[in-house]
């Protein structure tokens, strides 16, 4: 940054007029055409400091120009140096270098100088800019065209960044009409240290970009007032189960109330981009098959406006035209989208004078059956060639045309219908075929939307979807009382259970009609799928029988209406009934209140306090007075409704003394109950019910025995849920639970292998409750596994862990097939399987259980093995890599183990950390791999032994090496050109190989696991060797030269080894000894004499151990050795064969070849190489009596 700087300032003068508020601007993509502007600025030079960059100019328009901003009209606008234009009063903005996102701050602050709130600015690319530098170009404009198309261009040309020689290219253009444009030059201005957009005060801005990349080279971004607030007018989702042609069926998401209904056999299908979709069936006739969204698309959308839908035809696009949109209501004016015959699409729409403007893409190729994703805008203006239309498929513009119209749409557009024609007659270039297709998540905007409004729009929406409405309830209580109004319940269900378990979200209407008394209200409302009423008999006869027919629902359900007598035991019938009663019973909260249904129960807890009331209606008022008072022996009984039938005698007490329970429809069997009544007829009690299930209650009471007269009573449905799950008896098979505190604990079973455990459902006592399992939809539990260790660890899978509630008994289930597909120690939580007891939603109808204690540890089930390369001769680090390996040598196998479950899949917990080492094959341990080998029919036997091994356990799998080798056999064999090695490691749990696919002893079946590749890089050829040196004479003055051979055996003989291109033998590794005639030990020297001499063995030419000349004119013999074992004892022929006693110049080191000695002495291969160096000694006649060289 830099100290106060100047901005450029085109000082603007406010045009007096009517001020508006002010409104929101949006963008859309625009052409792009360079405008040359002759005029250049003159910087103000005042409120401004070093450097003196951050400044502002004032332009005056001519002519009588103006330019409404805000709904405000000016003369006048102040350009900012640092890329935007300010309208109206001076804030000192321009000061402000550093950009922010929107909306600006106040304005940089300066002694003596204005810095307020930041409004009623325009920015093309607010950035610290320094047009008055050296080398910048500078900042111009210009007043073009003639009324009313007349523009002010305001162009930055090459102007530098601040400090920097990066030039920036842009322009501001303002349009007659209110709009105005930005353009970009070139490719510097990339927004991504610039901001884009609008600000008309701190509450209304539009922002474009904050340092973010655009690219801008050659773009422009075109800015307008939409028509009124900038809003999306209308959402259909498309996401109702059911049309029935009742208007606003179709709801708009929006918030607009702009709902449509559906025209036609439209209907919805479970096939959607999101949750449910509009279906259109095929048709070619002039009737319409759609949804009228009953948008009016003149006043209700405008001048300016945008459609996005998503779009699956049923048949490829070039198979025949389609209309798409169509809000035609004059053939001759038309307003539509089709998709014509080549499967290109076409927007057509018409002004005010009648003008028809369209615009198409090209031929489109799309399959049957895909979703395309398509948006259409149109923005109609005044001026020559202002008004586009646009069409986007998948997010891309693929059509566009511009056109001078007169700003305004035909009067004669209607409503936007969806999927089909709006009239019977097709509109010029139109189509009466359907849509024949789906169409999902419909937008409609008022305003030409951006295409990064357009790509939001096609962003995969998240949301609930709605439940289905499978049928309407009435419930009505099957007895009433005249000085009492009864509630009547209508609800909207989701299933197609009994007594509604799953309300919809409806929020529509219907209509209820009563054959008698009077309803609260006769026009329903439902809230989430449930509306109430009363019904009121005041005055009535006893026994009168009152009917109640629901109709006319807004939303109409799949099935047929049913009726619910108390809430339960419900029925098909579009009507429902009560009978009044002059006197009864009824349960209520209060002593002067109406029936209630009483709330969800805990089975074994005593419930809330309520009365029982008994009550008549008076003989004057009508209104309830006592029937009964003082102590009185009430007869209770209870109906199971579901189950049906009563898990066990008598499980409900009422005030501590137990009523009697019967089956459903069946009411013969009660207990007296004392109760005692005030002088209201109201008497207190609470009860408890020690099972499961809906039930209802029943109550009567002789007052005259003799002639009959008794007072009866019902309460309503109501659900009694089990107070908690229990999970224990844990066990596999005989084994139960080792409950493992830890890693050290013990086993229990294989990951992905069965165990066992008994689940209780359980009064609040933590006794069973019978008839848990038994409902009509029967009720089940969800065991959820929780991990204890390791931790950090994954979280295995419980397989079966929803234990039906088929599986219940008495309210107990012992189930046998669970399975945890991890490694580790877990604990089981118990909770219901369904979202609520009996449809009750959670919270109230949930139902869960405590935690287990520790269960496990679980174990791998097997271990697998991921074949690897071996490395041959692995001591030597061969270079090139060598292809065998000798017998008695060390290979080195590589190799992945993962541990599994039952299913093969890796159990991840097999591994170590922090928490405890859950791993128990200790990988470091090579004879714990069991290693064994056999290459065809050979089987190596003993012959096999590992020397070292590592690996680490990590997530559930170990990459291995294994370093092994084969011993040679007690004579030569060989070659073993494809040895294969497994192996059959059990860890400390007893995890073995999941399975075994190498037989590699004697007794029939496979007994290890391959370890090594089966392919051609994978083998590994065995070879007996030795290493054979031979002897050779020389003249005294010159090297001489030991034939050195790596040899294997070929089946019948030893040859070169044409692999060998790695044996390496150097001068520490040779004895010298045996010295004759005048040689000594300083002649004992490998030639070249220099550290580290050494011979590697090649296949392709003969390969020597060089000894340099004898010095001092010496000559004779000398005898060599070479050391093949680890150290340098010599084991040569000369000294076991009496060559001498020991080396006169032994050798220092071993050359850890020992695989390479040979059977030199005798029949055991336990030699090593040796030989005779011979200078100057006659060598003997050739015995060459004639010899002649032919060439």
């Amino acid at each position: 940054m830099h100290a106060a700087r100047c901005l450029l300032l085109i000082a603007l003068a406010l045009l007096c007029g009517l001020a508006q508020a002010a409104s929101s601007y949006t963008f859309r993509s625009d052409s792009y055409a360079w405008e040359t502007a002759a005029n250049a600025l003159a910087w103000d030079r005042s409120c401004t400091s070093y450097p003196g960059d951050d400044d502002k100019a004032t332009i005056t328009f001519t002519g009588g120009f103006k330019f409404t901003f805000a709904g405000t009209a000016y003369t006048s606008v102040r350009v900012l140096t640092n890329g935007g234009l300010q309208f109206g009063t001076d804030t000192g903005f321009f000061r402000t270098y550093t950009n922010t996102a929107l909306p600006a701050g106040a304005a940089d602050t300066q002694s003596g100088c204005v810095a307020s709130a930041t409004t009623n600015v325009i920015l093309a690319y607010w950035t610290d800019l320094d047009p008055s530098r050296a080398g910048s170009g500078g900042v111009t404009w210009e007043q073009k065209g003639t009324a009313p198309n007349r523009y002010v261009v305001v162009s930055w040309n090459g102007v530098y960044q601040y400090n920097t020689s990066t030039p920036y290219t842009f322009q501001i253009i303002l349009f007659e009409n209110g709009e105005f444009k930005y353009q970009y030059g070139n490719a510097n201005a990339s927004g991504s240290n610039a901001t884009i957009g609008v600000q008309v005060s701190s509450s209304d801005t539009t922002q474009y970009s904050y340092n973010s990349g655009y690219n801008a080279n050659g773009s422009a971004i075109r800015w307008f007032v939409p028509n009124g607030t900038p809003t999306r007018r209308a959402e259909y989702r498309f996401d109702e189960w059911n049309y029935s042609g009742r208007v606003g069926e179709v709801a708009d998401s929006s918030g607009n109330s702009n709902n449509g209904v559906r025209i036609g056999n439209a209907v919805t299908s479970a096939t959607a981009k999101v949750c449910r979709s509009l279906s259109i069936p095929a048709d070619t006739t002039s009737a319409s098959h759609a949804v009228d969204t009953l948008l009016d698309v003149n006043s209700g959308v405008g001048d300016k406006g945008a459609v996005t839908f998503w779009y699956d035809a049923s048949t490829a696009w070039n198979n025949s035209a389609a209309m798409l949109l169509d809000a035609t209501t004059s053939t001759s004016k038309p307003f539509f989208l089709v998709r014509q015959s080549d499967g290109s699409l076409r927007l057509t729409v018409t002004d005010s004078n009648g003008l028809v403007v369209s615009t198409a893409t090209p031929a489109q190729s799309v399959a049957a059956s895909t979703w395309k994703h398509i948006g259409i805008t149109w923005n109609l203006a005044t001026g020559t060639n202002q008004s586009t239309l646009r069409i986007y498929l998948n997010g891309v513009q693929v059509g566009a045309t511009t056109a001078t119209t007169s700003g305004t749409l035909d009067n004669s557009i209607g409503t936007l219908f969806v999927g089909d024609n709006r009239s019977s007659t097709a509109p010029t270039n139109g189509t009466l075929r359907s849509a024949n297709g789906l169409i999902d998540e419909m937008r409609v905007y008022n305003y030409e939307i951006s295409a990064l409004e357009l790509t939001a729009d096609m962003a995969p929406a998240s949301r609930t979807c709605p439940l289905p409405l499978d049928h309407y309830e009435v419930w009505l209580p099957s007895t009433s009382l005249t000085c009492l109004p009864t509630t009547v319940t209508v609800k909207a269900c989701a299933t197609n259970a009994a007594s509604c378990s799953v309300e919809t979200t409806v929020n529509g209407t219907a209509t209820l009609t009563t054959s008698a008394g009077t309803l609260g209200s006769s026009a329903l409302n439902f809230s989430n799928g449930v509306a109430t009423t009363t019904l009121s008999l005041p005055g009535g006869a006893d026994n009168t029988n009152v009917t109640l027919t629901l109709s006319s629902e807004s939303t109409a359900a799949a099935n047929a209406r049913e009726c619910c007598p108390d809430g339960a035991s419900c029925y098909v019938s579009n009507s429902c009934s009560t009978t009044f009663k002059r006197s009864g019973f009824l349960v209520s909260t209060t002593t002067t209140g109406a029936a209630i249904t009483l709330p969800m129960q805990t089975a074994g807890t005593a419930s809330a306090s309520y009365w029982l009331r008994a009550v008549k209606s008076g003989t004057n008022n009508q209104a309830c007075e006592a029937a009964l008072t003082g102590s009185r022996n009430v007869n209770w009984g209870y109906q199971c409704l579901n189950p049906a039938s009563c898990g066990g005698s008598n499980l409900m007490s009422v005030n501590g003394t137990a009523v009697a329970g019967n089956a459903s429809g069946v009411s013969t069997a009660t207990a007296a109950v004392p109760m005692t009544f005030d002088t209201n007829g109201n008497a207190p009690f609470t009860l408890t019910f020690n099972d499961v299930g809906q039930t209802s209650l029943f109550f009567n009471y002789a007052v005259n025995p003799a002639a009959g007269v008794d007072i009866n009573g019902t309460g309503n449905a109501f659900v009694t849920k089990p107070a908690r799950f229990l999970i224990s008896n844990v066990a596999s098979g005989a084994k139960p639970n080792p409950a493992a505190a830890n890693d050290a604990g013990g086993s229990f079973v294989a990951a992905g292998a069965s165990f066992g455990a008994r689940i209780t459902a359980v009064t609040s006592g933590g006794v069973a409750t019978p008839n848990f399992g038994k409902e009509s939809t029967p009720e089940g539990v969800l065991l959820t596994p929780t991990l204890v260790l390791p931790s950090p660890g994954a979280s295995g899978t419980l397989t079966n862990g929803t234990v039906a509630g088929s599986l219940f008994i008495n309210g107990v289930a012992n189930v046998g097939n669970l399975s945890y597909a991890e490694v580790g120690i877990i604990t089981l939580t118990p909770a219901l399987a369904s979202s609520g007891y009996l449809g009750v939603a959670a919270p109230t109808g949930a139902v869960t259980g405590t935690p287990t204690g520790n269960i496990g540890r679980f174990i791998p089930a097997g271990l697998t093995v991921t074949q690897g390369l071996p490395t041959h001769r692995s001591d030597l680090a061969c270079a090139p890599a060598s292809t065998f390996t000798y017998l008695d040598e060390n290979f080195s196998l590589a190799f992945t183990l993962t541990a599994v479950n039952a299913a093969g899949n890796k159990t991840s917990n097999y591994t170590s950390n922090a928490s405890g080492n859950f791993t128990k094959l200790p990988l470091g341990t090579h004879g714990r791999f069991n290693l064994a080998g056999i290459a065809g029919a050979t089987k190596f036997a003993g012959r096999v032994g590992a020397s070292a091994s590592a690996g680490t356990w990590t997530n559930g799998t170990a990459s291995v090496t294994l370093t092994a080798k084969v011993a040679r056999g007690a004579t030569v064999d060989g070659p073993f050109n494809s040895a294969q090695f497994g192996i059959a490691p059990v860890d400390d749990d007893g995890v073995a190989m999941a399975a075994f696919d190498l037989d590699t002893d004697a007794v029939a079946g496979n007994d290890r696991t391959q370890v090594n590749s089966s392919g051609p890089s994978g083998q590994i050829p065995l070879l007996y060797g030795r290493l054979r040196l031979q002897n050779a004479l020389s003249a005294a003055n010159r090297t001489l030269k030991l034939p050195l051979t790596a040899q294997s055996w070929n089946g019948t003989a030893f040859v070169t080894n044409a692999l060998d291109s790695c044996t390496r033998i150097t001068a520490a590794n040779l004895s010298f000894g045996n010295f004759r005639k005048t040689l000594t030990a300083q002649d004992a020297v490998m030639y070249p004499n220099v550290p580290n001499t050494a011979v590697v063995v090649n296949p392709l030419q003969p390969t020597y151990i060089t000894l340099a000349a004898p010095g001092g004119g010496r000559l004779g013999s000398m005898d060599v050795a070479v050391a093949l074992s680890s150290t340098p004892t010599d084991a040569s022929c000369l000294k076991t064969a009496g060559g001498w006693a020991s080396a006169a110049v032994p050798a220092t080191a071993g050359a850890n070849l020992a695989s390479l000695r040979g059977a030199w002495c005798g029949a055991a291969a336990t030699s090593d190489p040796s030989a005779r160096a011979t200078w100057g000694l006659y060598r003997g006649s050739d015995g060459v009596v004639y010899q002649r060289e032919n060439y």
